[in-house]
């Protein structure tokens, strides 16, 4: 199958350095993998007859790869020359090639292939083809080894990762004696061999960058097309072009058109003759249109078409790495859903799980295309037309200054509906910029590119205004180009906006399937976004729940909510305490203080005040006695007394602190009111326990403590009661989830180290995992 195309780890964690350092293995004209490897061999070698068929079809393209004269490399100081005894930083060096005919695979990046016969003339590959240049060319570039393990890269001895240019080793090679690509993997790398190795050639250097991309273009056209026939051996012209027409190639690096296609076909009947089971992928649908339904008949069958080199893998027979091997994987599997959001993203042929979505027909996409252009246009003329002044009719009127509904340029707008105003300029969103001409628009211009959407909380006819909840279209979000077109999300905000901005309306529907077809020009909405976390949540249809029984302008939910929060994040003064942040606090009850640089400290509520006077009428103080952390006096404390981020002392240090330092209660008991103090320290991280007393939360001497009693810590009862009420419903849970743990499958199970650990809390048990390398797997079973 084709691989998709993963970052290595090094471009992950560095990828600044890895775009501006040379190209490490696996980048972009480097296969992620290694090939099938094959010694060279008589009948391997006689194959580049066929090689030469290819080449006299592309004479012209050869010729352009051509440089003029003056193109040619320059000799850096660093370059060593290859010998048999040469060593790369990173590369094994025991015999195991010794006593057969494979060579070492390395890496060649920033590389450059030149004739040391005239004047280190830089030249094109294709010149191999003809055979008369074989050996007569080198190449020079950053060296490497070639790990098949992914985990191995980047731990090469002797290379610095902060500098991996200037530690990687410069080489010259030997003569080169052929290059080879396999067509049948998408992504297999260009090889070339010299006397000493292979070497996998990833990224040309800037001299040769253009005579390299003129010669890789005609192949890496040839193994798209070969490589998607021998993947796919179902597929119809249709179904490659869906996948590969106007995607972005990262080795071509531009987009691919049909005239790329048909500009190779001339050489796409000598590449399958040299290519393994080509004779079986003519009967591919897709290769039988290209060739027009001509029957090929191929001269000459052959097992392989060019030499290969030889793996360490295929010497040692390691299972672990043979099942990661990329014809051992198996294609992957996705929902219809994600199968139709990936459409066009993925070169990779997706296997879809159950039944096929409905695919319009392409007369049904122009024909909706058509209709969203055209709600586009008629949207643009009306933000050109004159907004005649608005109409109240006494019928529509709720009570006061609110009306149901209004009437502008003719048309009704009532409560309840979703209008559309011009985008105006929103965080990074510039306001939008209608054009002058409809013609100019382009092609891919949408209705969210220029108009906001918003529906009618209620309506002001004193202001001559609406009040009004706005939405976010889904292309305005995160999702972007994965985006449903006529997906609406409700939007936490509100405001209000003159009725001479309504440009018109649109039909909206309500928590309806996604699957559901609706016509081009109407929506829908399903879920409520906020853009601050990027979040989506399930929404009923808003201003008709707890609202729709409230006269404005108090019906509108996102007024309320903000209200709700704006009184959450304030205080209020109860009978017996006080509320802030939606926690209630008493007298004795013991709390979490904020401080500057933390940790925070923790002191029991002696007071609470609060001013009735007229500057400092919203303000509140508290006045609590500190309590000190065993932990911070523990070179004072004896060797047989408990030393535990959760053991505490009294003190009788006094501080008053305005009511927004609170951050929580907790929960603090005398050591000998506890009956299991594991399990007690276990339920909560705001569990603690004291024995002692001290003056000062900062004692000079252990001697200044007085040893508590069980009487000595008071408390808030009722806080208490509550805590205690929590504590039985946690014991609870845990005591059930261990008889009846909840059953987990760990899908990248390894060794287990994962699973099993979170089966230690004791409330998962382990049933099922899935691990590709069978001794992780034994081990774990």
């Amino acid at each position: 199958m084709s691989r998709r195309n993963r970052p290595t780890a090094f471009e992950v964690s560095f990828p600044e350095e890895a775009k501006e350092g040379p190209s490490r293995p696996g980048g972009l004209l480097a296969g992620h993998g290694a090939p099938k490897r094959k010694s060279p061999s008589a009948d391997t070698i006689n194959s580049e007859g066929k090689r030469q068929k290819i080449a006299q079809l592309a004479q012209d393209s050869r010729s352009a790869a051509l440089p003029p004269p003056e193109v040619c490399y320059v000799p850096q100081p660093r370059d060593i020359k290859e010998r048999k005894d040469f060593v790369v930083l990173g590369e094994d060096t025991d015999d195991e090639y010794e006593g057969t005919e494979s060579k070492p695979i390395r890496v060649l990046s920033d590389f450059c292939i030149f004739d040391p016969k005239h004047g280190l003339q830089v030249v094109s590959l294709d010149l191999l083809d003809a055979g008369d240049y074989v050996g007569h060319f080198e190449a020079a570039g950053f060296v490497s080894p070639l790990f098949l393990n992914e985990e191995d890269a980047g731990q090469e001895d002797g290379i610095d990762d902060d500098e991996p240019a200037s530690s990687l080793q410069r080489l010259r090679t030997s003569a080169v004696f052929r290059y080879t690509i396999d067509y049948a993997k998408v992504d297999d790398p260009v090889y070339i061999e010299t006397q000493f190795g292979w070497y996998v050639l990833q990224e040309p250097s800037a001299v040769y960058r253009h005579s390299f991309l003129d010669f890789y273009e005609r192949h890496r056209l040839l193994q798209i097309i070969i490589s998607a026939a021998a993947e796919n051996p179902l597929w119809t012209y249709q179904d490659f072009t869906d996948c590969y027409i106007g995607m972005h190639d990262q080795y071509l690096n531009r987009r691919l058109d049909e005239t790329d296609i048909y500009s190779i076909i001339p050489q796409l009947r000598p590449a399958l003759e040299d290519c393994e089971g080509g004779a079986e992928l003519t009967a591919v649908p897709m290769i039988q249109h290209l060739f027009r339904g001509q029957k090929l008949a191929f001269t000459k069958h052959l097992d392989r078409a060019h030499a290969h080199p030889v793996t360490r893998h295929d010497l040692v027979g390691n299972i672990d790495l043979d099942v990661l091997r990329p014809e051992k994987q198996n294609r992957t599997h996705v929902t219809p859903l994600i199968d139709q959001l990936a459409a066009g993203f993925f070169q990779e042929h997706l296997e879809v799980v159950g039944p096929p979505p409905k695919v319009p027909s392409k007369h049904v996409l122009r024909q909706r295309e058509h209709q969203a252009r055209l709600q586009l246009f008629q949207l643009m003329e009306k933000t050109m037309q004159e907004k005649s002044k608005p109409i109240f009719h006494r019928s529509q009127r709720l009570h006061d200054e609110y009306w149901h509904a209004v009437s502008v340029n003719g048309e009704d707008y009532y409560v309840g509906e979703v209008i559309v105003t011009v985008a105006g300029a929103y965080h990074q969103r510039a306001e939008a910029e209608l054009p002058d001409d409809l013609e100019s628009l382009p092609d891919t211009a949408t209705i969210a590119d220029f108009f906001w959407f918003a529906q009618i909380v209620y309506i002001n006819q004193k202001r001559k205004q609406l009040h009004v909840q706005w939405f976010e279209h889904s292309s305005q979000t995160f999702l972007q180009e994965i985006s449903d077109p006529q997906e609406l999300f409700a939007f936490n905000s509100c405001s209000d906006i003159d009725i001479d901005l309504v440009v018109g309306k649109v039909d909206v529907h309500w928590c309806i399937p996604r699957s559901t077809e609706l016509p081009a020009t109407e929506f829908y909405c399903n879920l409520l976004y906020d853009d601050n976390n990027a979040s989506f949540t399930t929404v009923n249809q808003p201003n008709t729940a707890h609202t729709k029984n409230m006269l404005p302008p108090h019906n509108c939910s996102v007024c309320l909510l903000s209200a709700q929060q704006m009184e959450d994040q304030s205080w209020r003064k109860i009978n017996d305490g006080i509320v802030h942040l939606g926690i209630t606090y008493h007298i004795e009850d013991y709390v979490l203080v904020k401080t500057e640089d933390g940790p925070a400290d923790i002191g029991q509520i002696l007071d609470m005040h609060f001013s009735t006077t007229a500057r400092q009428y919203e303000s509140a103080t508290i006045t609590l006695r500190l309590l000190g952390r065993i932990s911070n006096i523990i070179d004072l404390c004896p060797s047989d007394v408990m030393k535990d981020e959760h053991h505490l002392f009294l003190t009788d240090e006094k501080v008053t602190i305005p009511v927004e330092l609170l951050l929580r209660r907790c929960s603090i008991l005398h050591f000998d009111a506890i009956k299991d103090l594991s399990m007690w320290l276990s339920i909560s991280p705001f569990h603690f326990f004291v024995r002692y007393h001290f003056v000062s939360p900062r004692p000079r001497k252990w001697v200044e403590n007085t040893l508590l009693t069980f009487n000595d810590v008071h408390l808030c009862k009722e806080c208490y009661k509550e805590d205690k009420k929590q504590m039985n419903i946690r014991k609870k849970f845990f005591i059930a989830a261990r008889q009846k743990p909840l059953k987990a499958f760990d899908p990248f199970g390894g060794v287990g180290a994962f699973g099993l650990g979170m089966e230690e809390a004791g409330c998962l048990k382990m049933v099922h995992a899935v691990e590709i390398s069978p001794s992780a797997a034994e081990t774990l079973k």
